[in-house]
C-alpha cells in the first residue's frame, strides 16, 4: 500500500512540472492530466530510476504520451522531458544533501521516494516547487522574444543539458565521499563542517542557475540578431512577431516556396468580440484575451510554422511546407482547446476567432499584399457566415 502512495506522490510531482513548464497543457482536459497521473503513476510503481534501461524506456513512454494525448511537437516534448529529468534529478539532489547535513541520513537521490521518508519527500516538495518556479521566472525575462530557429534550439538544450550535467556529476561524487567519510568508524563530522558543506552546495547550485540563465539570454540575444535585420520584430503585447516582421518572413516563405515548389499555407485570423470585452470588462482583460489566443495558438503549431499579429486583433499565421487541408487539421485542434477553454468556465467571457485559410500559388499571388488580402476575404466569409447561422438560430428559438 505505501509502494503505492509514493509511487502516487511521485507521479504528482511529475504532472505539476509536465503542466508547469510545457506551453499551451494547462489549457487541456482534465481527462488528459487524469490519464497522465495514471500513467505516470504505473511506471513509478514498476520502473526503477537508478537502472538505465528503466530510465530510457520511462522517458521514451514520456515523450510519446505527450506527443500523443496533448498533441505537442516532438521538440517540446523532448525539452519538456530534458527539463523536468534535470528538474527533478537536481531538486532530488539538493535534498539528498539536506537529509545527510541536517537529518543525518543517507539516500540515493535517483529512487528517493522509495524510501518512503515523509520529511524527506516534504523537503523535496519544497526544493522542486522553488526549482519550476525559478525556470518560469527565467522564461518571463524571455517571454518578448522572437521564436528561436532549431540551430539555437539545439545548442541551448545542450549546453543547459552539459552545465547541469558537470554539476550532476560534481555533486554525485561529493555526496559519495561524504558518506564515505560519515561511516568510518570512529569519525565524528562535526556541525562547523556540516554547515560548510551544505553552504558551499547552495552557493555552487546558486552559481548553476545563474550560468545557465547566462547562456541562454546570451545565446537567445545571438539568434535574434542573426535571425531578423529589421526592427520592431516583436509585438510587446503578445510575445508573437510584429506585422513587419511577420510580412518579411511570409515575403522569404514565398520566394523559397516558389523556388522550391514546397506547399505553403496562410492562415488570417481576427479575434471574436474583442471589443465586447473591452467595454464591458475593461482593456486589461482585453489584453488577456489576446494573450490566451495567442498562447493557445502557438501551443499548437509545429516548429515550422510562424505567427504574427497584424494589428488590433488580427493575427497571420504562415504553414510552412503545408497544405490548406493540413494547416485547417491543426486549426480545428485550436478550436477544440478554445471550446474546452470555454467549458472550464476560466474566463468571464468566450473566447473565439474567425479564420480563412489560403493556400500559396506563385503563378496566381505575385505579392505578399494579394496573398493576404484573399486569407483576409476568406476570413470575412466565414465570420459572416457564422454570424448568419448564429442569428437563424436565434430566429428559431
Amino acid at each position: 500500500m505505501l509502494n503505492f502512495v509514493f509511487a502516487f506522490l511521485s507521479a504528482i510531482s511529475v504532472q505539476w512540472g509536465l503542466i508547469e513548464i510545457a506551453p499551451g497543457l494547462k489549457t487541456k482536459s482534465y481527462y488528459r492530466h487524469m490519464a497522465s497521473l495514471i500513467l505516470m503513476g504505473s511506471m513509478h510503481l514498476f520502473l526503477r530510476g537508478d537502472l538505465l534501461p528503466h530510465v530510457l524506456v520511462y522517458y521514451m513512454i514520456f515523450m510519446l504520451w505527450m506527443m500523443l494525448a496533448y498533441r505537442t511537437s516532438s521538440f517540446i516534448a523532448a525539452v519538456t522531458a530534458v527539463l523536468l529529468f534535470i528538474a527533478q534529478t537536481f531538486s532530488a539532489l539538493i535534498t539528498t544533501n539536506i537529509s545527510l547535513f541536517l537529518l543525518n541520513r543517507i539516500y540515493d537521490f535517483r529512487i528517493l521516494f522509495r524510501y518512503q521518508d515523509g520529511l524527506v519527500i516534504l523537503i523535496f516538495a519544497g526544493v522542486y516547487i522553488f526549482v519550476i518556479k525559478y525556470y518560469q521566472w527565467m522564461m518571463k525575462l524571455f517571454k518578448n522574444i522572437v521564436a528561436l530557429d532549431r540551430h539555437h534550439q539545439r545548442i541551448i538544450v545542450i549546453s543547459d543539458l552539459i552545465i547541469f550535467s558537470l554539476f550532476i556529476i560534481y555533486q554525485r561524487y561529493t555526496l559519495a565521499n561524504l558518506a564515505c567519510i560519515v561511516h568510518t568508524d570512529g569519525f565524528i563530522l562535526i556541525d562547523s563542517v556540516k554547515r560548510y558543506m551544505l553552504y558551499s552546495y547552495l552557493a555552487l547550485t546558486a552559481i548553476a542557475m545563474f550560468l545557465i540563465l547566462m547562456v541562454n539570454r546570451q545565446l537567445i540575444i545571438d539568434n535574434n540578431l542573426a535571425r531578423y535585420k529589421f526592427k520592431a520584430e516583436v509585438d510587446p503585447l503578445t510575445g508573437v512577431l510584429s506585422r513587419d516582421a511577420g510580412i518579411n518572413v511570409l515575403r522569404e516563405e514565398m520566394k523559397n516556396a516558389a523556388r522550391m515548389s514546397t506547399e505553403l499555407t496562410i492562415a488570417y485570423i481576427d479575434v471574436n468580440d474583442l471589443k465586447f470585452v473591452n467595454d464591458k470588462f475593461g482593456h486589461n482583460e482585453g489584453d488577456q484575451l489576446l494573450k490566451q489566443i495567442t498562447e493557445i495558438i502557438q501551443g499548437n503549431l509545429r516548429d515550422l510554422d510562424i505567427i504574427a499579429r497584424l494589428g488590433g486583433d488580427e493575427f497571420m499565421i504562415v504553414f510552412t511546407k503545408c497544405g490548406q487541408v493540413q494547416a485547417e487539421k491543426v486549426w480545428r485542434r485550436i478550436k477544440d482547446e478554445f471550446t474546452q477553454m470555454n467549458r472550464n468556465g476560466s474566463l468571464p467571457y468566450g473566447i473565439s476567432a474567425s479564420v480563412g485559410f489560403t493556400q500559396f500559388d506563385a503563378a496566381k499571388h505575385r505579392s505578399v499584399s494579394t496573398l493576404l488580402h484573399e486569407a483576409d476575404g476568406e476570413m470575412y466569409s466565414q465570420k459572416k457566415s457564422s454570424k448568419n447561422r448564429f442569428s437563424s438560430k436565434h430566429r428559431r428559438n
